[in-house]
């Protein structure tokens, strides 16, 4: 992303003045296409919202504010942000507004934009609340899709009391290219002041320009500038009597291109276009040289000419098309610019067989100086006559995208893909394709690989049908269903057969993975057109969705295998690769690896967040329905008759290993940071809130009914009772400054909440199933220590979610600590974790291609295996974890911690490690292997990580400690 301006302060006033001018049709000048500023108000109040771990955001009402709604947070310091996720619809240039409330509670904040300063600090100080609009001028997005803002506090007024912010609204205006013919109009046209961008002609009665008829195109009208006495002798522009120039009413930096249509006459000498900056810096040169008979017919660029030293202080000319160019023909001409390498790449096409003339790359800039697209320039150097024509002008941002040239470095791949591009048919970034060991070029080698897919062949000596280990024999009675065990100071979980059995899963285990068409190559574009690639196409939402790995499979083993290929094929390999179970989200293809393959151990996911119960937790990542709500466990129970509708054995299906409830749901607030989260949230719910009402309740009862007592310890402004507190949303209560009493009452009720949440989870779920184990709740690592007792008294196992290289043990071993006395036999699992090659830009698929998540990024293939193995044989050697579940199987929306490429291809050096360890971790828990693979960590310090969202462009220092781990939903990790 690019941009070029700095933020504005306007009065209210103007703002509004500039949302109607934002959704006014701008009047385009004869022969340009028609320019609409497309304008898009995004409420902050609408938008998902991130804050610095242990920070705030409230949504208040205001009658002032846009949408009667404005977004605020509780900051509290320097470098502490709130980030804002930002639809951005097409990509292109925008002007950029945000409507910004001032307090005088508010500090200085900086904006970035996926984590590229925007402009100067905003102080948004103000003695009594108003509104103000801060404006940023042209912010170029190389691609569509969700974009990060954020604001990051950097100081405050003296005068002001606190550091917080507050946002009503976004706008952006799309400032669209320039195209430029002149099929309408005439001279006097084209230099209209009000058009969006103009013409500046010069000239005089014998010379000047002129739209003229040109039957050599279709298009047939063209803009003429002509010369009729070559005058002087020196190469001096001659931009007073004879030139035409576009004056671009918003400049173009960053990355840029430029093309037009061109020819001159045989005669008359140089004819020049010239790419010109808003301070007049010439960043390239084309010119035509019929000059006096020398070098006919040559098309030359100039590099490190000064435009007013004579003929003999012309150096590094270099001659770009060979003399066969004819004169009279019309070429297009196309500058790719880079204004920070200072560089430019150029094509010159024949425009009726689009062949390339001649090309050449990474030119230095005429001057360095240049610093953006303001004008184009069409003219004659002050010796020269005749004529030059020009038609088809465009002018338009490339972001920060383009192709990598042959000696770019892998990570420079990398972050090229992040920014722009086109998947080819089988699922390859295309430009990373020369980076390929081995890539993808016909269907025949796909059709070469069905010979090497893995075969698994079933060992009944060591395993039994389940994936339990026989050796050292049973440890619990044949029958029934997975449970767990404690073994010789060792947790198991038990198969049907009564094995040993360490969970190791594999999520996503689906052929569902997407990439858009719209960025895709050589398919066809919709459903109707797809012929036996239906299949992996969609039908309904987001329609701009190609799976290669399904169209991979049909052009392997056809339109009508390709569906139990997939599955024999993927059952083989995991099982070949250690892996004995599918894990969560695989909900579309649980049964059918029953069903059209030998079948697997899985587990079935109740994501609480999915539910129609009023939630608690706005300011969360995953919200928590209200668990006073009777219509929680309905629901539950809703959820697991459609699993017993798909699978009608299921209740006493020994394959089914657990329940899975829940997803990251911070029932203790930012654990480590903020664990009183959820009070604020519902502080802030409407009096019909169940868990509100049950809240109120129950600090009437705590304090014996004592308003006054209880408001001396929890400070609430602006209540009398405890009827006022209940019929009031209470916005902007921070628990981290209230006293310790009330802070115990919070963790008291936290605990309270928790246990009615598990409480009726599990019971719903037994209500359906009593024969299954059930597990959660995918806690984000840390949970406070009250929530891991509560979840002890009702879960089976506890699971946890984190992406890191170290599993940490010392902190699990607490949470063992906690519970080994009273629940002995609840076990640990790692419900998530994942790591990322970042060597492999071919994994690079996601719908926004500049939108990214890191987790635990490496620098090689082979470091992620190593780095796999190191992470799961600590897991078991602990004596109380019961298995993992990797994410994941493919790599989609932005997340490539995924051990197969998106065209079905894996790499070697992966797997096998991944194989490896799998086979080893029985015997390390059970203490049969002592010596472990290590924890293995980057090489340096990865920088930009610890957001919600990591972005590219990232460094590898040569040296440094990864002393920082951080999860991808932007939690802090105990170091920090």
């Amino acid at each position: 992303m690019t941009r070029n301006g700095i933020i504005s302060q306007k009065s209210i006033a103007t703002g509004l003045a500039l949302l109607l001018l934002c959704i006014t049709l701008l009047t385009g000048m004869p022969g340009i296409e028609t320019v609409h500023a497309a304008s898009t108000t995004i409420e902050a109040e609408q938008l998902d919202v991130t804050v610095s771990v242990g920070r705030s955001n409230t949504d208040i009402a205001d009658s002032l504010s846009s949408g009667g709604y404005l977004n605020t947070t509780n900051l509290n310091g320097v470098d502490k942000y709130v980030e804002y996720k930002v639809p951005v619809a097409s990509p292109g240039s925008y002007t950029i507004d945000l409507l910004v409330r001032k307090m005088k509670t508010t500090g200085a904040f900086q904006l970035s934009i996926d984590g590229v300063n925007q402009g100067n600090p905003v102080d948004s100080y103000a003695s009594s609340t108003s509104y103000e609009t801060f404006h940023l001028e042209n912010v170029t997005f190389a691609t569509a899709g969700d974009k990060m803002f954020r604001l990051t506090i950097v100081g405050k007024n003296a005068a002001a009391t606190n550091y917080n912010t507050g946002l009503d609204a976004i706008v952006l205006t799309l400032i669209p290219p320039i195209s430029q013919n002149f099929e309408t109009g005439t001279i006097s046209d084209l230099t209209n002041p009000s058009g969006a961008n103009h013409w500046t002609l010069s000239g005089n009665p014998n010379d000047g320009s002129s739209i003229i008829t040109d039957s050599s195109k279709a298009n047939s009208k063209v803009l003429r500038i002509f010369r009729t006495n070559g005058g002087t002798t020196n190469l001096t522009w001659h931009a007073t009597d004879t030139s035409a120039k576009l004056a671009l009413d918003n400049t173009v930096s960053g990355k840029a291109e430029v093309s037009f249509n061109i020819r001159q006459t045989a005669n008359g000498g140089r004819k020049v276009t010239r790419i010109v900056d808003s301070s007049g810096h010439v960043a390239a040169t084309l010119y035509f040289n019929n000059k006096f008979g020398e070098d006919i017919n040559k098309v030359y660029l100039n590099r490190n000419e000064s435009y007013n030293d004579s003929q003999n202080a012309e150096v590094n000319v270099g001659v770009l098309v060979p003399s066969s160019y004819t004169s009279n023909q019309w070429i297009k001409t196309t500058f790719e610019l880079d204004y920070g390498a200072k560089t430019y790449d150029v094509t010159i096409r024949d425009t009726l067989t689009n062949a390339v003339i001649d090309q050449q790359t990474d030119i230095d800039f005429y001057d360095p100086n240049a610093s953006n697209v303001s004008a184009v320039e069409f003219g004659m150097y002050a010796a020269s006559y005749g004529s030059m024509f020009a038609d088809d002008i465009y002018v338009a941002s490339l972001g920060t995208g383009g192709v990598p040239s042959a000696d770019i470095t892998t990570s420079e791949v990398l972050r090229l893909t992040l920014q722009g591009g086109q998947n080819d048919q089988y699922g390859q970034y295309q430009p990373a394709i020369p980076y390929m060991d081995d890539p993808i070029q016909s269907n025949q080698d796909l059709l070469d690989e069905n010979a090497a897919e893995p075969q698994y062949i079933h060992n009944s000596v060591v395993y039994d049908n389940y994936g339990g280990i026989r050796t050292g024999g049973t440890i619990d009675t044949p029958g029934g269903y997975f449970r767990t065990k404690m073994v010789d100071g060792k947790l198991w979980l038990v198969t049907p057969d009564g094995n040993r059995y360490f969970y190791k899963a594999m999520t996503t285990a689906m052929p569902y993975s997407y990439v858009p068409i719209s960025k895709t190559d050589n398919i066809p574009a919709t459903w109707n057109t797809a012929g036996e690639l239906k299949p992996a196409y969609v039908t309904e939402g987001n329609l701009d969705r190609y799976s290669p790995v399904i169209a991979n499979y049909i052009r392997r083993y056809g339109e009508t295998n390709w569906e139990s290929q997939w599955y024999t094929n993927t059952y083989n390999r995991l099982k070949s690769w250690g892996f004995n179970a599918i894990g969560d989200w695989s909900a579309r293809s649980v049964m059918k690896f029953q069903t059209l393959a030998p079948g697997m151990p899985y587990v079935r996911t109740i994501r609480l967040g999915d539910s129609p119960v009023p939630k608690i937790g706005s300011s969360m990542p995953q919200q928590i329905p209200d668990p006073f709500d009777p219509l929680l466990p309905q629901w539950i129970k809703n959820v697991i008759d459609g699993y017993i509708a798909e699978n009608p054995g299921q209740v006493t299906d020994p394959n089914l290993i657990a329940y899975v409830v829940g997803n990251e749901m911070l029932i203790d607030g930012w654990a480590d940071s903020k664990p009183y989260l959820v009070i604020a949230d519902i502080l802030s719910a409407p009096a019909a809130r169940l868990a509100k009402q049950d809240m109120v309740d129950w600090l009437k009862n705590r304090y014996n009914d004592n308003f006054t007592a209880f408001n001396a310890e929890w400070q609430i402004a602006n209540v009398a009772s405890f009827d006022d507190v209940l019929n009031t949303r209470i916005y902007g209560f921070d628990p981290d400054i209230k006293s310790a009493t009330a802070k115990g009452d919070m963790k008291a009720y936290i605990q309270r909440f928790a246990n009615q949440l598990f409480g009726v989870v599990t019971d719903a779920i037994k209500d359906k199933d009593p024969n299954h184990m059930i597990w959660g709740s995918r806690f984000v690592v840390w949970p406070e220590d009250f929530v891991v007792e509560s979840a002890a008294q009702y879960f089976d196992v506890l699971a946890f979610d984190m992406y890191s290289y170290s599993t940490y043990r010392d902190r699990f071993d607490h949470f063992r600590n906690l519970i080994e006395a009273t629940h002995p036999d609840v076990g640990f699992i790692i419900s998530e974790f994942g790591m990322e090659d970042m060597s492999l830009p071919f994994y690079i698929t996601a719908t926004t291609y500049n939108d990214m998540r890191l987790f635990a990024p490496l620098e090689t293939k082979e470091k992620l295996g190593a780095t796999y193995a190191g992470f799961v044989e600590s897991l078991a050697d602990a004596p109380y974890f019961v298995g993992f579940s990797y994410f994941k199987y493919y790599p989609t929306d932005g997340m490539q911690t995924s051990l197969i490429q998106v065209s079905d291809r894996f790499d070697p050096e992966i797997v096998n490690p991944v194989k490896n360890a799998n086979n080893r971790l029985e015997a390390i828990h059970d203490g049969s292997i002592t010596s472990i693979a290590p924890t293995v960590f980057p090489a340096g310090v990865l920088t930009g990580l610890g957001k919600v969202q990591a972005r590219i462009p990232y460094d590898i220092p040569a040296s440094g400690v990864y002393d920082k781990i951080y999860h991808g939903a932007g939690l802090f990790f105990p170091e920090d």
